[in-house]
């Protein structure tokens, strides 16, 4: 099995963003969830980043 990426990022629709980031964290692979606000303050990015070396 190939492992996860160590960067996974989406970008989404508005009201979507804490549902992708749940998903990321039941997923188990990603340390550190961030979401990123778009200039109009919208939750528009999720990014799943490994904080485990491989």
């Amino acid at each position: 099995l190939q492992a996860p990426p160590r960067l996974i990022g989406f970008e989404l629709g508005q009201g979507q963003a804490q549902d992708v980031a749940q998903l990321l964290r039941e997923a188990g692979h990603w340390g550190d969830i961030i979401i990123v606000p778009d200039l109009a303050g919208i939750e528009r990015h999720v990014l799943g980043v490994s904080t485990l070396p491989r």
